[in-house]
C-alpha cells in the first residue's frame, strides 16, 4: 500500500521557538520520511516523521516533506509563515 499522508501541518510559528510537526503517513510496509525542501536548521526523524525546527527570521519558508515505501510516494508541500520572533 503506497504512502499516503493523514496530519496538516501548522503553517504559523513564532521565531526564535520551536517548531514541531508530527507529519503521519500511512501506508505498508511503514513509510520513511524526509525533507525535499526545507530551511536550513529543520530536520525530520526518518522513521517518525517528526520535524523540528527553530526560525530565528521573520519570512515565508517552504517546506516539502516525503513518505516512501515500497509500494510508492506521497508529498506534502507546505509554507511556514513566520511573522514575529518571541524575546
Amino acid at each position: 500500500v503506497p504512502p499516503a499522508f493523514t496530519t496538516n501541518p501548522d503553517t504559523i510559528a513564532l521565531g526564535n521557538r520551536n517548531y514541531i510537526y508530527d507529519a503521519d503517513a500511512t501506508g505498508s510496509p511503514e513509510p520513511t520520511y524526509r525533507l525535499t525542501t526545507n530551511p536550513a536548521g529543520m530536520t525530520v526523524d526518518s522513521l517518525s516523521g517528526i520535524i523540528n525546527w527553530t526560525p530565528n527570521a521573520i519570512g515565508t519558508y517552504p517546506v516539502s516533506v516525503t513518505a516512501t515505501n515500497a509500494a510508492g510516494v506521497d508529498v506534502q508541500p507546505f509554507t511556514i509563515t513566520v511573522s514575529a520572533l518571541a524575546p
